[in-house]
Parts: C-alpha cells; sequence; structure tokens
C-alpha cells in the first residue's frame, strides 16, 4: 500500500506546487540509508531471536520502517524489530497504520501528530531512529512548544541537546533515540 501510494506522490509531485518537505523518500535513498544505521551492528543483529526497536518521528506512509524491517529479515530471519512512528498528514498515517497491520506489527505503534509539538511516545527509548524529516517545512508553528520543552527538560528531554534548525547538534531527538 504504501509503495503504491508513493508511486502515486511521485508521478503528480511535479505537477503541483507542494511544500519542499511534503514528497516521499526513493526506495533506493532509504536502502542506503538503512544500511548505513545498521551497519556497525550487523554482528549483534545476526544473533538468534534478537529483538531492537526503530522510531521514525516523520514516518509518512511508513517506508522506512518497512525498508528496516526487511534488510533485519534478510540479514536474520529469527531477528525482530519493532517499529515506532508519528505522522502529521491524515491520509500518510492511516497509510502507514494499516500497511504495520498487514506486516504484522502492532499498528498502536503508529501514532498520529507532529512530533515536534505532540511527542506521541513520550518516555519512549528505541535502539534506532531513522527519518527523514520535513526539509523546508516552517517549524515556527511548533516553536514555542518545542521551546518551552527544550528549557523544561533540558537534557532528559528531546531537545536538550539542541532544537531543530540548530546546528549545535545533529539530531533534535538525540535523547528520545538513545540505545537501551
Amino acid at each position: 500500500m504504501g509503495s503504491v501510494f508513493e508511486e502515486l506522490i511521485r508521478r503528480f509531485a511535479e505537477q503541483s506546487n507542494e511544500t519542499a518537505g511534503e514528497h516521499f523518500t526513493p526506495r533506493e535513498v532509504i536502502r542506503l540509508m538503512v544500511n548505513l544505521l545498521f551497519i556497525e551492528d550487523d554482528d549483534a543483529l545476526r544473533k538468534p531471536g534478537i529483538v531492537r526497536t526503530l522510531f521514525d518521528p516523520a514516518c509518512g506512509t511508513g517506508g522506512m520502517l518497512s525498508v528496516a524491517e526487511e534488510y533485519l529479515r534478510e540479514l536474520n530471519p529469527d531477528a525482530r524489530l519493532e517499529v515506532f512512528g508519528q505522522e502529521l498528514n491524515d491520509e500518510s498515517y492511516a497509510i502507514c497504520k494499516a500497511d504495520m497491520m498487514i506486516k504484522g506489527q502492532n499498528p498502536e505503534n503508529i501514532k498520529r501528530g507532529n512530533s515536534f509539538s505532540e511527542d506521541g511516545h513520550s518516555g519512549g527509548r528505541f535502539d534506532y531512529m531513522l527519518s527523514n524529516p520535513p526539509f523546508g517545512v516552517e517549524w515556527k508553528k511548533v516553536e514555542k512548544a518545542v521551546r518551552d520543552e527544550a528549557e523544561g527538560q533540558g537534557f532528559s528531554g528531546r531537545f536538550g541537546q539542541a532544537s531543530p534548525g540548530s546546528t549545535t547538534a545533529p539530531s533534535s531527538f538525540s535523547s528520545t533515540c538513545c540505545p537501551r
């Protein structure tokens, strides 16, 4: 379902004036990202019965979650990847949730909303995080919520390291995405 939706987005994106961040990531790029994400852990991921968690805070239709799960299954058929995501767009959210259900994932792990202002996985800890954030989309609507969380929670929260648009740290979600 996600692949069909992504193909429709790709075909019609050129004909519309969509926001820069509202696009899909080609599967080839996702595969490269997943390879880079897991490459250091290949040995650990080959252990029988290994279970890992992955979070995508801007999951769209779930393409990155699906490709990561496929990668791990190919590497180790006995491994399990539990996926978690959050998506702002209603249509993408619904497709992702349905796709995860079809693939045997827990659809309750996919939350709706803006992950900057509404932490759908508050307190969650994940082994990996993979995301293609909505580049080019203004975050000013949620700036107050992000800054309030950063000031109120510091390094215990998601934005203690840095805020979106900041150049002081590579990840705005560093506290949420810490290895167990």
